[in-house]
């Protein structure tokens, strides 16, 4: 299975990266949601973020629920911080 792991950076040729992947895991905001296959898009990575920016982080991730309707919020923090 190939993967695609997209952060919130600036990106180049994600169409075609895209393409050939079989599932996309996007990180933090999804802000290249609207640019990727949305059957592909499974996992969605809040990394390492406290409660005043994780909170509020899924709550716009949520406004996106049609570009994300396939994939699976997961908060990456670990409960030890």
């Amino acid at each position: 299975m190939n993967y695609l792991l997209v952060g919130n950076g600036p990106t180049q040729n994600l169409a075609y990266a895209s393409d050939a992947s079989d599932s996309i895991v996007q990180i933090n905001t999804c802000r290249h949601a609207a640019k990727l296959p949305v059957d592909k898009t499974h996992h969605i990575f809040i990394s390492n973020m406290g409660n005043k920016v994780s909170e509020p982080m899924c709550a716009a991730i949520e406004q996106q629920r049609a570009l994300l309707c396939h994939a699976t919020v997961m908060l990456g923090r670990n409960p030890s911080f």
